[in-house]
């Protein structure tokens, strides 16, 4: 889907289990073809240039950026209709099943969905979810405390004490 040629044959030697599923779905590719393919997933989108923070898309001034990958950034908002709550906002070109995997999801360690849409006037795919400062998972997963824990209920204990929004974490990480 993003235009790259997989070579078949590595694919069905890492995942053997896999192959026969693997094998059907270049077929189906195969069957609609490079341009069909474009035009079915709207192709016109990969062009769209993802927004810069200053920039309002949707309701949502993006402040700052806060990370990017291949396929999305994600930005600190503010909710223009709701007070100017901060937010996180993860903005891409194509939309995913992300969302509704996250959605199904209700645990105090994950991070819940607030909204999901597509940009009408970009066609840019936004998922909102709440902002809750700048701590990354590689800093708490480093922390001493964390790495010092035996066991999957101490792990659970130091997460509930250590507020992910404290700068003191941040800086011992």
């Amino acid at each position: 889907e993003a235009g790259e040629s997989p070579e078949a044959a590595e694919y069905w030697a890492r995942f053997p289990d896999l192959a026969d599923s693997f094998r059907e779905v270049l077929e189906i590719h195969g069957l609609l073809g490079p341009a069909r393919a474009l035009a079915s997933r709207g192709s016109c989108q990969n062009d769209m240039p993802l927004p810069e923070a200053g920039q309002t898309i949707a309701g949502f001034r993006l402040v700052e950026e806060l990370g990017r990958g291949a396929f999305a950034r994600v930005y600190l908002a503010e909710e223009r209709h709701l007070s100017d709550r901060p937010v996180a906002l993860k903005v891409a070109r194509t939309g995913s099943r992300e969302p509704q995997t996250l959605a199904r999801l209700q645990h105090t360690h994950i991070v819940p969905v607030y909204s999901y849409r597509t940009d009408s006037a970009t066609g840019l795919h936004l998922l909102c979810m709440p902002y809750l400062g700048r701590i990354t998972l590689l800093q708490i997963l480093t922390h001493p405390e964390i790495t010092a824990a035996r066991t999957g209920a101490d792990l659970l204990n130091l997460l509930d004490r250590l507020q992910p929004t404290d700068d003191a974490l941040a800086e011992r990480a």
